[in-house]
């Protein structure tokens, strides 16, 4: 399973009355890190949690057409015992 860092773009908006010159905004520059369980044609899902019962928590799916960059992840095996 892979570890990805996903650079992507968001929606932003400006609340209240405001003249038209203040509308220039940019979108909302975004990063997402976690485990890549599921990929589409349209759609990256990454989770931040899972188990060995196959469950997983916290998943967000980010659509394609809003990644700007993906960089898998390594991490490196320091060599000490694992967490119990």
């Amino acid at each position: 399973m892979k570890i990805l860092l996903v650079e992507w773009v968001d929606s932003s908006y400006i609340a209240g009355w405001k003249d038209k010159k203040d509308f220039d905004v940019d979108l909302a520059k975004c990063f997402s890190t976690g485990l890549a369980i599921d990929e589409s044609d349209d759609a990256i899902t990454l989770v931040l949690s899972g188990g060995d019962t196959g469950q997983w928590s916290q998943s967000m799916t980010i659509p394609k057409v809003a990644i700007k960059r993906i960089r898998e992840l390594k991490v490196k095996d320091t060599g000490e015992k694992h967490m119990r």
